[in-house]
């Protein structure tokens, strides 16, 4: 109720939805969404590989205005219609259907507003298990996440003369699944690890956190996602919701909008941060696919709308300026490379085809080395949570010379901890002073040798702290300008009281990364 009165406050309800006029025979037509007050229903799912013939497009949208048949309409598509009328709803929306696909202002246009389409939605129907929209939401018949585990049945006859059995499994089961096989629903969607389609899907990750409610039809069985628990059609997954980025969501969306009854806990803009780079960009969303990389950041759009009033800062393709240094520490995660069209700025993630981590937690009190002179993009539409054309970033800090080397010399380094490669390409720096760093680059087979590493932000959570250094080499123009090619870190504790001071006392140069 809350996110309705709030969208309908705004007027930012979807352009058009599909009302289904008649629920016994589905009788379908498109129709004005701004004017309704009724609730619907959203879906969630990946288009898959065949040709959507079913879309509409100019050529047929005056016509679907007047009728949309149902039986034109692929599997997964059939079947979103049909939950929605099993639910008691009358409409629904369906982006192949409610947004005309080959208009590109129509496109934009409903882009822009897809933050409210699902906060607005009265349910989301996620086709988790679904490899495209010809093969269908439900699966043939429901079987437990556990089906190898043993159960103990209870034979007994009912007053009428049935027989009934009564199954009943060990209380450990629930603990298992809650805490170890399933993991953890709010954060990886691994409640049914490798059933979820969705999970693995670009525009799919603001759908789901953004949904105040989700029935997930995976491919074992139902499971429910709502703003208090989350539940599983065989009992045997609850979960209490974590609140922390529904909360940050509700409260946003509250205050866009001037409205000052719904004030959860306030939380402080180095947890919205946190939350930002960790939560969202880390944990879910960097290492999803697009059929189009170049929208990778308009898929995000509609979650960085949601922030964008609590962090009260610019949006900077993907970062926030708001303590952009502490951003800056983001690191390769796993195989990838630059984006080989350009989308983002060097310095940004989302300048990367790679899922990405975060290297340290964003909190008050950390040591920021850098001084941010100038930043700025350039979007494409004028839409600052939308694609960019350009951007660049000036900093002032301590900066030296380094050699990058080949990764097996970080075990062989006296003063080196060695690191778990399974997931990270590690080498190494070897300053110009002799001074060896970790290093990550963004880039799988980097030509990079001679680097300059610039020292960012000094963490002192650790017991001895940690040191981050952004690197970066010349672009290949007259331009003296650099672009961003990894991090490098280091332990305080790996090095001397002199090292130490040698590398908090480089001298400061001011450089323009773009």
């Amino acid at each position: 109720m809350i996110r309705r009165e709030l969208v309908h406050y705004r007027h930012e309800r979807p352009s058009r939805l599909i009302e289904i006029q008649d629920p016994r025979t589905l009788q379908l037509r498109l129709v004005d969404g701004k004017t309704l007050t009724a609730p619907y229903a959203a879906l969630s799912y990946t288009w898959g590989t065949a040709p959507a013939v079913w879309r509409t497009v100019k050529a047929n949208l005056r016509e679907r205005q007047s009728t949309l048949s149902y039986d034109d309409l692929p599997r997964t598509l059939q079947d979103a219609v049909t939950i929605t009328v099993k639910l008691g709803l009358h409409f629904c929306w369906i982006d192949s259907l409610c947004i005309c696909q080959d208009d590109d202002d129509d496109w934009a246009k409903e882009a822009s507003r897809m933050a409210y389409i699902y906060m607005g939605a009265h349910v989301t129907l996620a086709a988790d298990a679904s490899k495209g929209s010809t093969f269908g939401m439900c699966n043939v018949r429901s079987r437990s996440q556990l089906p190898h585990l043993g159960r103990w049945g209870i034979v007994n006859r009912l007053s009428n003369g049935d027989e009934s059995t009564l199954y009943l499994r060990p209380n450990i089961l629930r603990e298992s699944i809650h805490e170890g096989l399933c993991g953890s629903f709010e954060r990886h969607d691994n409640w049914d690890k490798g059933s979820s389609i969705l999970a693995t899907r670009g525009w799919c990750c603001q759908e789901k956190l953004l949904s105040p409610r989700v029935l997930h039809f995976a491919d074992t069985q139902l499971f429910w996602e709502c703003r208090h628990s989350a539940r599983s059609e065989d009992n045997l997954f609850f979960s209490p919701r974590a609140h922390g980025l529904a909360d940050v969501l509700e409260y946003s969306l509250a205050a866009d909008q001037g409205r000052g009854t719904i004030q959860p806990k306030r939380k402080s803009t180095a947890a919205l941060l946190d939350r930002w780079y960790h939560r969202v960009v880390a944990d879910d969303y960097s290492g999803r696919k697009l059929t189009r990389a170049s929208d990778k950041l308009i898929a995000l759009a509609g979650l960085a709308s949601a922030f964008k009033p609590l962090i009260k800062s610019r949006y900077l393709a993907g970062m926030w300026e708001l303590d952009l240094v502490a951003g800056l520490c983001w690191r390769r995660h796993g195989g990838g490379c630059k984006a080989t069209v350009y989308r983002a700025p060097s310095w940004s993630w989302a300048s990367q085809d790679s899922r990405v981590a975060h290297s340290l937690a964003i909190r008050d009190g950390m040591i920021r080395y850098v001084e941010i002179l100038d930043v700025d993009v350039t979007s494409a539409d004028g839409n600052d949570t939308g694609a960019v054309t350009a951007g660049y970033l000036v900093l002032r800090g301590p900066v030296v010379r380094g050699r990058l080397g080949a990764p097996a010399i970080i075990a062989e380094a006296d003063n080196v901890i060695a690191i778990d490669c399974d997931e990270e390409e590690f080498t190494t720096l070897v300053l110009d002073d002799g001074i060896i760093l970790e290093a990550t680059l963004d880039v799988d087979e980097s030509n990079a040798e001679e680097v300059l590493a610039c020292l960012m932000l000094e963490d002192r959570w650790a017991e001895h702290g940690v040191l981050f250094a952004l690197l970066l080499q010349k672009v290949d123009d007259d331009s003296g300008n650099v672009r961003r090619v990894g991090l490098a870190t280091k332990q305080q504790q790996q090095l001397s009281a002199a090292q130490l001071l040698a590398l908090k006392t480089m001298p400061s140069r001011t450089v323009t990364v773009v």
